[in-house]
């Protein structure tokens, strides 16, 4: 039924079969061993060995998740994901995303200090001519 209706339908349809919506803190993981590929939009596409946090379940076998490496968020069927139970595994996937996000913030930083040193300043100087 979901699949064969319009976007804001699927959207409904899911917000009203949810289970459960958890906080981040307690989250448990999922890692993809069957890869999907979106076929809508709000659907996340998932590669074998993917990490997601899953936020929310659905009745009809769909979880919304959002991917530890880059953060992006989508829901994906149950069938393609086995759960993380080990606890020293979630941490320690928890601690990477957490490098993850500081490098890519050091990163995006980085890149607006040095646009906002050029404004205003030639890309290269005028040759004589």
């Amino acid at each position: 039924l979901v699949f064969r209706c319009c976007r804001a339908e699927k959207i409904t349809w899911m917000e009203v079969t949810l289970i459960n919506t958890l906080p981040v803190s307690d989250c448990p993981q999922v890692r993809c061993t069957e890869v999907y590929i979106a076929q809508q939009p709000g659907e996340l596409s998932i590669q074998l060995g993917d990490t997601i946090n899953v936020i929310q379940k659905t009745t009809d076998g769909f979880l919304e998740g959002r991917r530890l490496v880059d953060g992006e968020r989508g829901w994906f069927p149950d069938y393609c994901a086995v759960q993380v139970t080990n606890e020293y595994i979630q941490r320690k996937h928890l601690r990477q995303r957490y490098h993850v996000l500081q490098t890519a913030n050091r990163i995006l930083n980085r890149r607006h200090t040095l646009s906002r040193n050029r404004v205003g300043k030639p890309w290269c100087k005028p040759t004589g001519g």
